[in-house]
């Protein structure tokens, strides 16, 4: 029906991944997910400490900003690449929801009319935009977010910046790595 929205679909899970990367083609990943993909830890909850929380821990599991270092020191680290140590990680595929006169443009949000959507408080409605050109260039620019988007270090504003395979993005507060889908099929396929 006109006007209505399906549900987003679950967001996979590294480990989701790990059986269906020998099953399926880097083709088959791409028609997916997208030309890219933004992989990181899920915030951590209150269940993954396990037990009673004292006052700092209760903090530290509310606090957005503390998952990635939590999350660092209890998920054992596999190998050099990042995409290892985050086997209980989220994955968030780079392409476009609908087909339409901005088809080129991705919309990245918490609001399920996005492209990406990121169901994290810290992060705006309409947080940023990532623009896939022909030549397989992809841009992003931040869209007036309440808690900004970092690339490398680096505050993205209006001002569209180069997104690399490898780079680290910084969404409100969640941090992810880039993955160009050939090279995120191969790091999941690595996997045991």
């Amino acid at each position: 029906m006109v006007g209505e929205s399906s549900p987003s679909p679950a967001v996979p899970t590294v480990d989701d991944l790990i059986d269906e990367v020998r099953e399926k083609t880097v083709e088959q990943w791409e028609k997916t997910f997208g030309r890219a993909v933004l992989v990181g830890p899920r915030p951590l909850t209150k269940d993954d400490y396990g037990g009673d929380l004292d006052e700092e821990e209760e903090e530290e599991a509310e606090n957005p900003w503390s998952f990635q270092t939590l999350a660092a020191g209890i998920i054992p680290k596999t190998g050099d690449d990042p995409l290892t140590s985050f086997r209980i990680g989220e994955v968030y595929g780079l392409k476009k929801a609908t087909k339409g006169a901005f088809a080129t443009t991705l919309l990245v949000g918490r609001a399920s009319s996005n492209d990406v959507t990121i169901d994290d408080n810290s992060l705006s409605k309409l947080h940023a935009r990532i623009k896939l050109a022909d030549d397989g260039t992809m841009t992003i620019s931040d869209s007036g977010s309440m808690n900004g988007t970092v690339l490398n270090d680096e505050a993205v504003t209006s001002t569209p910046v180069v997104l690399a395979n490898g780079d680290i993005l910084q969404l409100g507060n969640r941090t992810f790595r880039v993955y160009e889908i050939a090279h995120f099929h191969r790091l999941v396929g690595r996997l045991p």
